[in-house]
């Protein structure tokens, strides 16, 4: 079971977090291009732990937004924090 705690951990770092905010996408991980391929945690609704490569994506956490083209987690209540600023 995934849990808020996952999420927690696999927050999207500032750079990933400047491009979401930016209507951007992670091509270093999430581009079909890239030489290490493309994560499954891209898909929007999943996340990759730890963005490796080698472990198998997860469903989003409650209380969290995975973003498609991005490996990572955003705060759902950053989206509304982000709408009211």
């Amino acid at each position: 079971m995934v849990t808020s705690v996952d999420g927690w951990a696999n927050l999207c770092p500032n750079t990933e977090m400047g491009l979401f905010v930016q209507g951007g996408r992670d091509d270093l991980r999430c581009s079909y291009s890239n030489p290490a391929g493309y994560l499954q945690g891209c898909a929007e609704g999943f996340y990759q732990p730890e963005m490796d490569e080698y472990q198998t994506a997860q469903a989003c956490p409650e209380g969290f937004f995975c973003p498609f083209n991005f490996a990572c987690t955003v705060r759902a209540s950053f989206l509304f924090e982000l709408s009211i600023s």
